[in-house]
């Protein structure tokens, strides 16, 4: 595929095939030659995404917010002050005057914290201006209690103009971010959960013995699929049925898993609740990652799996050294 023929499903929306266009021909310059990327690939380059973090400063000895706790905070600030855009936005669960699509109410967002302080955010919605209340809310929450904590401190937020590979950079962003996934060399890779990973299968949470590949595809093209419609873009144009049976009943070519839980307290439900996820690491064989590669790195900063939103289902993409 080149950049002029583009996506089938762009062709309607001159304005976003242009981006798309755009963003092929920087993939292409960056890379040095024609890339090999899927025809779906211009269609999931226009999907809106910013990415921030900042630091959690906080004057107790005791564990940091976790990002349920986070996202909790930021809810009742924008409750409180009558934010209703925004929280729709956030929590499109809110919506109740609003059909779901085919794909529920995507999450538009990801929240992680990591163990070394840093609370990672990214909002895939078509408003950057939606950002500046997030902060607000995110400042106003900290003067407030979070979790076991009072008066915590965000502070050194940064940003990131290319998503997941690029510099961070000091300040909130002003624009959206660019998709630019690198190019797919030689090595093998594995998927390394930096948070519980919570998947279900006809009703039923998979475990070790349970999850395979096409479990862990099928839910980052459900993600992204939601998240396109709910910004009111084409669809990816894929098949998605023929591309999940290629990989059917097969294996994960190495696969480390171990089950973790995520206590978290629902203030809709007004009751504490314990989900259950998997930490670990899984490999996914050659030929699967290079089909999927672009759907692969993108999942880094979405997330996969249930509740993005209190910081489940984040991974990295690691060169695997030895075999």
């Amino acid at each position: 595929m080149d950049a002029e023929s583009g996506n089938a499903s762009l062709r309607s929306d001159p304005l976003r095939a242009r981006v798309a266009t755009a963003v092929f021909t920087t993939l292409q310059e960056r890379m040095g030659a024609t890339p090999t990327i899927p025809e779906w690939w211009p269609t999931l380059a226009c999907l809106p995404g910013l990415r921030l973090r900042c630091r959690i400063r906080v004057a107790k000895r005791l564990p940091l917010p976790n990002a349920g706790e986070i996202r909790g905070a930021i809810g009742r600030c924008l409750m409180a002050s009558g934010n209703t855009e925004v929280l729709a936005c956030l929590f499109p669960s809110v919506r109740d005057d609003e059909p779901q699509g085919p794909f529920g109410h995507a999450t538009p967002w990801a929240v992680h914290r990591t163990e070394e302080g840093l609370l990672e955010l990214g909002l895939f919605a078509d408003s950057p201006p939606h950002l500046i209340d997030i902060v607000q809310a995110l400042m106003a929450a900290g003067r407030g209690r979070i979790g076991m904590h009072e008066n915590v401190v965000f502070e050194g937020f940064e940003h990131q103009e290319e998503l997941i590979e690029g510099d961070w950079r000091p300040g909130l962003p002003v624009r959206l971010g660019r998709w630019l996934p690198p190019p797919k060399d030689s090595a093998d890779y594995a998927l390394r959960l930096l948070s519980p990973l919570r998947i279900r299968r006809r009703g039923q949470d998979l475990g070790p013995s349970t999850l395979q590949p096409r479990d862990v595809l099928a839910q980052l093209m459900r993600r992204v699929t939601g998240l396109l419609q709910q910004a009111g873009m084409p669809p990816p144009g894929w098949d998605a049925r023929a591309l999940l049976a290629a990989i059917d009943g097969r294996p994960f070519q190495h696969c480390e898993l171990r089950v973790t839980s995520l206590d978290r307290f629902s203030s809709r439900q007004d009751q504490a609740m314990r989900l259950h996820g998997l930490l670990g690491s899984i490999q996914l064989s050659p030929d699967v990652v290079e089909a999927f590669w672009p759907l692969l790195w993108m999942g880094q900063a979405l997330h996969v799996g249930k509740t993005p939103c209190l910081g489940m289902g984040r991974y990295r993409m690691v060169v695997i050294e030895d075999h």
